[in-house]
Parts: C-alpha cells; structure tokens; sequence
C-alpha cells in the first residue's frame, strides 16, 4: 500500500513535469502578450 502510493506520486510528479516542460515556453509567452494589454 505504501509502495503502491509512493509509486503514483513518483508517476504523477514525472506526469507534471513532463506537462510543465512541454506547456511552460507557451504559457510564458500567453502571459508576456496578456501584461501589456492589462
């Protein structure tokens, strides 16, 4: 039971990093676009 957690948290945490990785450059763009208009 312990293992099985420690494992989906290991799995979920490389899941969003690959997902902070891949999204991060766009999402950084999309907020240098949007401070200029606010």
């Amino acid at each position: 039971m312990d293992d099985a957690s420690r494992v989906i948290r290991h799995v979920t945490r490389n899941a969003w990093a690959r997902v902070a990785i891949r999204d991060l450059p766009a999402m950084r763009r999309r907020r240098f676009l949007y401070i200029p208009s606010v």
